[in-house]
């Protein structure tokens, strides 16, 4: 970061990396939770068999609610860390 930035587009830039590392996360485990129900759908047996029901609604929430938590686990510290004096913290370095 550089020193002349103000508090709120460090924030911004924190939860952006935050956001787009969840992102990545969502979308792998998604291909690959998503993958038995296309299976079923197109009729080829799958391993564990044919999942019972899928609920698109109950994943959009999960979904959701996964990114929600990784931003406040992202925003809390950010907001400890922009706290500190960035010249203070550079000297104890």
């Amino acid at each position: 970061m550089a020193l002349g930035a103000e508090r709120s587009q460090v924030m911004k830039s924190l939860l952006k990396q935050a956001a787009v590392v969840a992102g990545i996360g969502i979308g792998l485990g998604l291909s690959i939770a998503i993958r038995p129900v296309l299976l079923a759908m197109l009729g080829r047996p799958t391993a564990g068999g044919a999942p019972s029901g899928f609920e698109p609604l109950l994943l959009l929430c999960l979904l959701l609610a996964l990114m929600l938590i990784t931003l406040a686990a992202a925003a809390i510290p950010a907001r400890h860390a922009l706290r500190i004096d960035p010249q203070q913290a550079l000297r104890q370095d």
